[in-house]
């Protein structure tokens, strides 16, 4: 049916748009997000890199200079990060688009908000972080600020990725923001909407007031909408329409405002590649469909966000409880939980303790080391503090899934490694400053150790600090008593001991220290004349005068209790992976538990080592398995248990490539995986939905706050969700149903994530259950938003071809991770202060300087890491000593671009190997081309002629071994083809296809 047909039937039919009298208007913000540095794509100014957006948004600034151009009214504004858009990639690869974004500013046309310097992760950052976020996206040395760029902005922050926690807007009103733009959506693709009982139109169609507890700061709120909205309410004009019934009808006695904000490289906003038969569908015709809605009208204008605010006050309050995050589930999903998150952040994190660390380190220390020292830490982009800002862009972490661009990955594991690189580095050296100036050691002792906390502590706070010291002895560890500065004793044990191969045996020292504030111990570990009275745990129970934990083959923990309360039951631990077979998703779980009670060498700490495995099929192999081992440690004077976690994920075949509109990942994986939980939770909490279970949060402005699982009250759909990850987790997070409650930490020098415990929810017989899987995903159904106006279209398109809400699953295939948790079951509803201390400390462990080691250490110990990297020197030449031949390469890929190719793999697990050989050579020649690369998973080729066939190959190398070649592959040099979205919609099932084309008649009957 053509446009014009389609019409003529509408008015023979005798329907239309009238849409009534009312004195008000209908306003429409557009709001283009641009950057250009993205998780789906890499850094080459073509489709697989930032060519997509640069041509996209070129065409953004023709469409609407032409209908300015026209006499149209068409105006919109630009939220930019700084770092990446308009410092770098713009000035040099597209200089037009920022000189057309300045013009139509300083016409008065379109407008510019603030986005976070780095794109980064607000929630995520510490104040000194954030501030220079702010700042730095004002104004900066480099030029990039919008006030630098464009001479003034509009003091609205539209955080990148909706990002949002407690004690950020405080922070932001102190550097002059005074609003916030936040998706309120219908789709999965949304901040506040699910957690906010519907607003009425003033508010959702307008200003509002924000705050996110109850004592704290309130900013103004432009809540937005996405281009998957304008789909749930079938057309931008369809929309407009409604919102003019309201007013028409007497529901609304006010202007309204539509605003629409999204990512300025997405092609909705260009004409779709559709047959001209086709064209009249709704959206098809992208930025020039709603130019021409709006100017049909004349009780339609185009605005933006300052014109808008100037004459439309703030209505009503809204409070959020959740920290804010717009990925899978409305949460941190799309960052947090893969793989690769973990360990990027791991580095992150551990350059922020160091950094810590050496502060404290540097009271005392002589004014030229501590000036060289911050030099490292704090000299602008030379320093820890830079790289850090750089590695806390969201890009680093997604929003992609299940993995990022291979390219991406490899930026943010540089960055983020230079970070705690340049931050060790000056620990050491007031480490070193503080040996040299500090008093002889006794010479009687086998160990002397400096300890101190690395941040402020609650005034008269004494914090139970847990230190784990690696050690080394010259043979086996000795019986030995550990003492302070006036020889009163500590209790403590040397476990996890390993032969080293060459005579020395490593250890790791236990011991717990009361630390006050400002409070610095020395401590000495001392031979001893006999050793210690050892009990060694029965491997059924675990107990002492706090926490009593009884094991069994079938549950591994088959009852944990503190006092009278029994925080967990048979349930509470276990472990599963979802794995597709024969396209059905599959949860396996994990079989009986392998429980014995190791020796520790003392009487003051009981632990169990508990061992299971996950066995699942493949199509490949009858049957693989994940490995789980946990050691559960239990102090004799803690109020809480230690678990020790390892996991090793099995290797599945990767044969799965995404390329898509959205995402050129570069890299194989198989996408059978689903969810993993290698470790999950489940305590006995009492929750209803009158009276819901909650989870309590500590974030990184060090702020503590909760939030109700209440959204069944809000949309009874959602009393059970499958999947939700509300929680910045700066060391510890927390659930409870008021009367009790489980805290659980994670030590960062471990393992760490700023949302390390997704969480899963259900309800049987009227009562809540509460899943939380620290280091795992979950997945499933997403949210229902069936409590707001949309049809549920936009939203069901959104799930199916979004690139962020795939399962995060097949990140984990084949990999091996530690991580260690503090479980703290508690009285009450809030952790007690005491125990938000002991958390803090069990995530960022103090500061420990070796004033003496022994010889059989090491030269020049100073630090617990000088040690560590002589326990792995030693674990790795173990390793090199072994023989047989080295692995072939897995997941091997050769991605053609224009003029190169880029070659990925997957790096083998075999410390014998020292580097990649990577060859080619064109089709018909014999001569190959060699690149013989240090360990690394990538290599680009470039110099190629497009047009051209090559084959490519690679294998690994060690000292005296080669592996074999990898079979070589084919490929033909050329540049990355567009994929728009026409060519996705063909794989629309054919159910929603009719439910589309529903929808584009009535946008027809409406409209015409």
């Amino acid at each position: 049916m053509t446009r014009a047909l389609a019409a003529a039937l509408v008015l023979a039919l005798g329907c239309g748009g009238d849409t009534g009298e009312s004195p008000h208007k209908v306003y429409v913000a557009l709001g283009f997000h641009g950057n250009f540095y993205h998780s789906w794509r890499g850094d080459t100014p073509d489709e697989a890199g930032f060519g997509t957006d640069i041509r996209v948004v070129r065409e953004i600034l023709r469409i609407l200079d032409e209908a300015n151009a026209e006499g149209l009214d068409a105006r919109g504004y630009w939220d930019v990060e700084n770092l990446f858009t308009y410092e770098r990639i713009l000035p040099e690869h597209a200089p037009d688009i920022l000189e057309g974004i300045r013009r139509r500013v300083a016409a008065g046309r379109d407008e510019i908000l603030l986005m976070p310097y780095d794109n980064g992760l607000i929630h995520a950052m510490t104040p000194e972080e954030l501030r220079a976020n702010v700042r730095w996206a004002i104004s900066n040395p480099w030029g990039s600020g919008v006030r630098d760029l464009f001479g003034n902005f509009t003091p609205i922050l539209r955080p990148q990725e909706m990002m949002l926690t407690p004690g950020v807007m405080g922070i932001l009103q102190q550097e002059g923001i005074e609003g916030l733009a936040l998706l309120y959506s219908s789709v999965p693709f949304n901040a506040i909407s699910s957690f906010l009982k519907p607003l009425p139109p003033e508010q959702r169609y307008g200003v509002t007031r924000f705050r996110m507890r109850a004592n704290g700061p309130r900013m103004l709120l432009l809540p937005t909408s996405s281009v998957g909205d304008v789909v749930d309410h079938i057309s931008l004009e369809k929309w407009l329409l409604d919102l003019r019934a309201l007013q028409t009808d007497g529901q609304v006695g006010g202007d309204l405002l539509l605003h629409i904000n999204a990512d300025a490289d997405g092609d909705f906003w260009l004409p779709q590649n559709l047959p001209a038969v086709l064209m009249w569908l709704p959206n098809a015709g992208g930025l020039r469909e709603y130019i021409e809605a709006v100017n049909r009208y004349d009780w339609a204008e185009f605005t933006t966000p300052a014109r808008y605010l100037k004459d439309h006050p703030p209505v009503g309050d809204v409070m959020v409880h959740q920290d804010l995050a717009d990925g899978g589930f409305d949460g941190q999903y799309s960052w947090a939980e893969k793989f690769a998150s973990h360990s990027i952040w791991t580095r992150l994190e551990q350059s922020r303790l160091a950094s810590w660390r050496a502060q404290t380190l540097a009271s005392g220390a002589p004014d030229s080391v501590r000036r060289e020292a911050f030099e490292l830490l704090w000299n602008e982009r030379d320093s820890s503090f830079w790289e850090r800002v750089v590695g806390l862009s969201t890009t680093h972490f997604g929003m992609s899934t299940p993995i990022v661009n291979e390219e991406r990955q490899a930026v943010a594991e540089s960055v983020t490694g230079r970070a705690r690189e340049l931050a060790w580095r000056a620990e050491r050296l007031l480490a070193d400053a503080a040996v040299a100036s500090g008093p002889r050691p006794d010479r009687e002792a086998l160990y002397v150790f400096d300890v101190r906390d690395v941040r402020p502590l609650a005034p008269g706070v004494v914090t139970r600090t847990l230190l784990r010291i690696p050690l080394i002895f010259a043979g086996a560890v000795p019986a030995t008593r550990l003492e302070d500065e006036a020889g009163a004793p500590f209790p403590h044990a040397i476990v996890s001991r390993l032969d080293l191969g060459d005579g020395r045996v490593a250890g790791t020292l236990w011991a717990l220290l009361p630390l006050a504030p400002a409070e610095m111990h020395t401590l000495r570990l001392m031979p001893d004349a006999a050793p210690p009275a050892n009990a060694p745990a029965s491997p059924g129970r675990l107990a002492n005068g706090h926490v009593q934990v009884t094991l069994d083959p079938e549950s591994g923990i088959s009852s944990l209790q503190a006092g009278d309360w029994v925080a967990g039951g048979p349930d509470f631990l276990s472990a599963f992976i979802s794995y597709r077979s024969d396209d059905v998703p599959v949860q396996w779980d994990n079989g009986a538990w392998e429980i014995r009670a190791p020796e520790t060498g003392s009487d003051w700490l009981d632990r169990v080592h508990l061992r299971t495995r996950v066995p699942f099929e493949t199509p490949d192999d009858a049957e693989v398995a994940a490995e789980i081992e946990v050691t559960l440690s239990l102090p004799a004077n803690a109020p809480w248990l230690v678990a020790d976690v390892e996991v090793a994920y099995p290797y599945t075949r990767k044969r799965d490539v995404l390329h898509t509109a959205a995402q050129k990942l570069r890299r194989l994986l198989d996408q059978r995986w689903i969810e993993v939980a290698p470790f999950q939770l489940k305590p006995l909490l009492q929750g209803t939905r009158e009276k819901p279970l909650r989870v309590w949060k500590h974030n990184y402005l060090d702020v503590t706050s909760f939030y109700d699982l209440d959204y069944a009250q809000i949309n009874p759909n959602n009393a059970e969700i499958d999947a939700f990850n509300h929680q910045i987790t700066a060391g510890w997070v927390a659930v409870s149903d008021r009367q009790n409650g489980l805290l659980v930490a994670a030590d960062a020098d471990v393992r760490a994530s700023f949302a390390f415990a997704p969480m899963r929810l259900r309800e049987f017989e009227g009562r809540q259950m509460l899943w939380l899987n620290p280091f795992g995903s979950y997945y499933g159904r997403q949210l229902d938003y069936s409590h707001l106006d949309g049809d549920g279209i936009g939203a069901d398109i959104t799930e199916l071809f979004s690139s962020s809400l795939r399962p995060n699953g097949p990140s984990y295939n084949g990999e091996h991770e530690r991580f260690s948790l503090l479980l703290a079951p508690y009285a009450g509803d809030a952790p007690p202060e005491w125990l938000r201390e002991d958390a803090r400390a069990f995530f960022a462990s103090p500061a420990v300087v070796y004033r003496k080691a022994p010889e059989a250490a090491g030269a020049g110990v100073r630090l617990p890491r000088d040690i560590e990297i002589a326990v792995e020197a030693a674990r790795t030449r173990l390793a090199r000593q072994r023989s047989g031949p080295l692995p072939g390469l897995r997941a091997f890929l050769v991605s053609p671009s224009g003029g190169a190719a880029d070659v990925v793999w997957d790096e083998p697990d075999d410390l014998r190997i020292d580097g990649y050989h990577v060859e080619w050579k064109r089709l018909g020649t014999s001569a190959w081309q060699r690149a013989t690369l240090s360990p690394t998973r990538r290599h680009r080729i470039t110099g190629l002629a497009d047009g051209d066939d090559f084959m490519v190959r690679a294998r690994a190398f060690g000292e005296n071994a080669e592996a074999a070649w990898t079979a070589p592959e084919l490929v033909r040099i050329g540049a990355v083809p567009v994929v728009d979205m026409s060519d996705e919609a063909i794989a629309m099932p054919p159910r929603l296809m009719l439910r589309y084309l529903r929808a584009a008649l009535d946008h027809v009957w409406s409209t015409w």
